[in-house]
């Protein structure tokens, strides 16, 4: 895919979170972004995110007036011909609460609010989908930063080309067979891989698999190593190693990482927190790091913000009790009043599809 398309498909994502956001938080909410952390890269990154939220708040607010139906029903070629990539712009960034922090930075944050990071010289890995990011910390003051530009999808296209099968195949085999260390995997054990659009069935080494894992693995630990070298901080990182990030949860990891830097190492998670969600997981790190300092920057700002679900029903009801309206006159609006007909849920999904039969697509695209 084409620069440019990407950007335009980026736009339209947002686009679609923003809608949702509006349908459960009204118009009172801020946007946190993370974007990788290096030098003049995040400068780069900082700037094109905000550019890609302003032309998605654009889209929504200005073009389609709000209209979650009318944009997810829309063609591909209607969406191109509406969209419009916005320059950069300082005051529509605050006028619309949109916050871009370093992705490190934030991953960090979790873990040192917990004590997740000890106190001393200590190294931060996050491992994401398509970056490792790497953090020498020394009692909470960030030293040196580096982005490597391998991550869990580098793995998984691995996965696809040695084994020979789909990449949806190879992220379920990662996720669910994967492990770090080829010396750990069983020489007798074969995985079964479905066959697809006729297909035979196909038998996959479990050694193999563990030895195309840890080769990338290794790389990016290499490159860790040699980024801690660089720093001039390597005799002195005695808080060891900490990893986090959703490649992490790979089996074995800590222990190729310990091998290959030499340090003591262990992996590392938010807090679980009572909610809808469980956040005790590697992969949210970076996550409930944008979160916490969003609102740091929100309350530092004096900026208002909505954190609960609007509940229109519940809403109703108070105002009712506080007029003093009774539960018979309650009964009676509710028989005189229509229901609204149930509004479909959209998904992203279903609109990537629709888009996807649009004539911008082509067989050697697809």
């Amino acid at each position: 895919m084409e620069y440019e398309e990407a950007v335009l498909y980026s736009i339209w994502y947002l686009s679609y979170v923003i809608f949702e956001l509006q349908e459960r938080y009204g118009i009172d909410f801020a946007v946190q972004m993370g974007v990788p952390t290096d030098g003049e890269r995040y400068d780069r990154q900082k700037k094109l995110a905000v550019r890609l939220m302003l032309s998605a708040y654009h889209l929504v607010e200005n073009v389609y007036n709000n209209d979650k139906s009318a944009f997810l029903n829309a063609t591909i070629s209607e969406l191109r011909s509406k969209t419009v990539i916005l320059p950069y712009n300082e005051e529509e960034k605050f006028n619309y609460g949109i916050l871009v922090f370093p992705e490190a930075y934030a991953c960090l944050m979790p873990l040192v609010s917990s004590s997740k990071i000890s106190s001393g010289m200590s190294l931060m890995i996050d491992i994401g989908g398509g970056t490792t990011d790497l953090l020498i910390i020394q009692d909470g003051i960030i030293r040196h930063t580096a982005v490597i530009p391998f991550g869990g999808n580098s793995i998984t296209e691995d996965i696809r080309m040695g084994c020979g099968i789909s990449s949806k195949q190879a992220e379920a085999l990662k996720i669910s067979q994967g492990v770090c260390m080829s010396s750990r995997a069983s020489e007798k054990k074969n995985i079964v891989i479905s066959g697809f659009n006729g297909r035979e069935n196909k038998q996959i080494s479990s050694k193999l698999l563990a030895s195309i894992i840890e080769a990338r693995v290794s790389e990016i630990f290499e490159a860790v190593d040699y980024e801690i070298e660089k720093s001039g901080y390597k005799g002195v990182l005695k808080a060891g190693l900490v990893i986090t990030g959703g490649t992490s949860l790979l089996p074995t990891i800590g222990s190729l990482a310990a091998m290959i830097t030499g340090l003591e190492t262990r992996l590392a998670a938010p807090d679980s927190a009572t909610g809808a969600i469980d956040i005790n997981q590697p992969a949210l790190s970076t996550a409930v790091g944008l979160a916490i300092m969003g609102l740091e920057n929100m309350e530092k700002h004096n900026l208002k913000g909505c954190t609960t679900p609007v509940n229109p029903q519940e809403e109703s009801d108070n105002t009712a009790e506080n007029n003093g309206t009774t539960e018979d006159k309650k009964e009676e609006n509710k028989k005189e009043t229509p229901k609204e007909p149930k509004k479909e849920r959209f998904s992203f999904s279903k609109l990537i599809k629709g888009l996807s039969n649009d004539s911008m697509f082509n067989d050697n695209d697809a």
